[in-house]
């Protein structure tokens, strides 16, 4: 039977096994601060000419990294849509594996994820049986659809991240965003990307009856730091409502008390 739940690996931050040859490792806050591309290309006279593909140490590199292993094609649709290219038409696995060959993922960058598997080694064919593609690397590894989206699927969670499925409603609503978009591009490489964890971690650890302090949240595995995160978010949430249905400022006639005030959350 093949495990589909990995809900225990990720909450307790143990490598997930998916086949013999593929495992996702989890990392923790310490390594994603600590991040070390082996083959970093800010070294190099290439970043001089290609600023978008550097990578650089710490949280900033680490988390572009994963961003990019998760990118979907809506991500890319103002770019696609000036190539030519409607993005609901790209095969999300052959849009992945362009990623990672643009990007140059190979295991120097994407090592603490996928350890010494290399992305960077998968060829394209065309399965003439099934009528689908796969990718397939040296030592027979393949990675069809169906399993790319399981893979992907569970770094999404891991990251506390969403696949990006936007729909329109017509052609006009659609222009109107690529409209947008190229003007937020046009300005985007002139903001320099924020770090997201420490703001996160100081508020957290400065939470009335938060159990770890700053130096012991370095060792969190990053989805149980993401959960903690939303479960002070909830405690919060729970106890300024119960606090509003005591005093009398909140009608509970239309609410549900037994699911609104629950500490235990439907989504763990």
């Amino acid at each position: 039977m093949v495990k589909t739940d990995y809900k225990y690996e990720l909450y307790f931050g143990n490598d997930i096994k998916l086949t013999d040859n593929i495992t996702i490792h989890q990392p923790t806050i310490r390594n994603i601060f600590e991040y070390e591309p082996h083959n970093n290309l800010s070294n190099t006279e290439e970043q001089t000419n290609d600023s978008d593909k550097a990578f650089e140490c710490g949280e900033q590199g680490f988390l572009k990294m994963i961003a990019l292993l998760t990118v979907s094609p809506a991500d890319y649709d103002v770019q696609l849509e000036d190539a030519g290219v409607r993005y609901e038409d790209v095969d999300k696995l052959d849009f992945f594996f362009s990623i990672i060959h643009m990007y140059n993922l190979s295991s120097d960058l994407t090592y603490p994820i996928f350890g010494d598997l290399n992305l960077m080694a998968f060829e394209r064919f065309e399965d003439s049986e099934k009528k689908s593609i796969v990718y397939v690397n040296p030592d027979g590894i393949r990675i069809d659809k169906l399993f790319y989206e399981y893979l992907i699927g569970i770094i999404r969670t891991m990251f506390n991240l969403s696949e990006n499925k936007t729909t329109w409603k017509n052609e006009t609503s659609r222009q109107m965003h690529f409209d947008i978009e190229r003007k937020r591009l046009k300005h985007k490489h002139h903001k320099q990307d924020k770090q997201i964890l420490i703001p996160i971690i100081s508020m957290l650890i400065n939470l009335p009856g938060f159990k770890y302090d700053r130096e012991h949240i370095l060792d969190l595995n990053i989805y149980f730091f993401y959960d903690c995160l939303k479960q002070s978010m909830h405690y919060s949430q729970v106890d300024h409502l119960m606090t509003g249905v005591y005093v009398g400022l909140i009608d509970t006639k239309k609410m549900n008390l037994e699911e609104s005030l629950n500490m235990i959350r439907n989504d763990i």
